[in-house]
């Protein structure tokens, strides 16, 4: 288990400070846990399943806009 700080974060999801807090705040991204008074950081693994999660879901879209097309295809 290891723990990352927003620097790390920034650069493993290629998402700005204050995109990752705004999607925080939205529930959109997973929350940092204190490490000492004012220092957050992340367990690398829920930022690792939160970016797998992330490409399942853009996947799963692609794979449904191919087989969409092909279905307008075979119907036109």
């Amino acid at each position: 288990m290891k723990a990352i700080r927003i620097k790390d974060v920034i650069q493993k999801v290629s998402l700005s400070q204050s995109t990752i807090y705004a999607m925080i705040a939205k529930g959109h991204f997973p929350k940092p846990f204190e490490l000492t008074a004012g220092r957050v950081a992340w367990l690398e693994e829920d930022i690792d399943t939160w970016l797998a999660e992330k490409a399942g879901r853009a996947a799963a879209a692609a794979g449904s806009q191919r087989i969409s097309g092909m279905a307008q295809a075979q119907l036109g």
